[in-house]
């Protein structure tokens, strides 16, 4: 059966789509897209997600609340985007059954992605994260007809990013 599960609440979503899924989180509070994704927007709540191309097509991408409520609301959000991840010099066999470990680093692919949030852009301010949380560099916020309009991707050299809603 390749029909959508889909929670009671319609907040949680499991999309077999062709034995490529997709689950999506649409909650006031948490927002996500975790598989294979398509080359066309994603509606999660008021906010818009348009995945760019990717290695292999899939991607985690999740924003939470840190502080606040729905993402329409003043508040702290933890934006998370990732795609494939493996060690240096990782390796399967042809029937992917044996393979080796290889060593650090690991290396992660950045996911280019425009993000529209349902926030006039004076409200919202955007920085990337390092590794312990500390803030980086700020992100360019602009205007898409009223909305909040972010793009990440590999030129900030990041997986995580704050987003601030006043």
């Amino acid at each position: 059966d390749q029909s959508p599960i889909v929670s009671d609440t319609g907040e949680l979503v499991w999309d077999p789509a062709g034995g490529k899924g997709l689950f999506t989180i649409n909650t006031p509070r948490t927002k996500a897209l975790i598989g294979f994704v398509k080359d066309q927007p994603y509606a999660l709540g008021g906010m818009l997600v348009r995945p760019g191309k990717t290695v292999q097509g899939w991607l985690a991408l999740t924003l939470s609340a840190m502080e606040g409520g729905d993402i329409g609301q003043p508040g702290s959000f933890l934006l998370t985007a990732t795609g494939n991840s493996e060690n240096r010099g990782m390796a399967f066999n042809a029937d992917r059954t044996r393979y080796t470990w290889g060593e650090r680093p690991v290396l992660v692919e950045s996911i280019n992605a425009v993000i529209t949030l349902p926030v006039s852009p004076d409200r919202v301010k955007v920085w990337t994260l390092d590794e312990r949380g500390n803030t980086k560099a700020s992100v360019e916020v602009l205007d898409e007809k009223g909305k909040a309009r972010i793009e990440i991707g590999g030129r900030y050299r990041t997986l995580w990013y704050k987003i601030q809603v006043r």
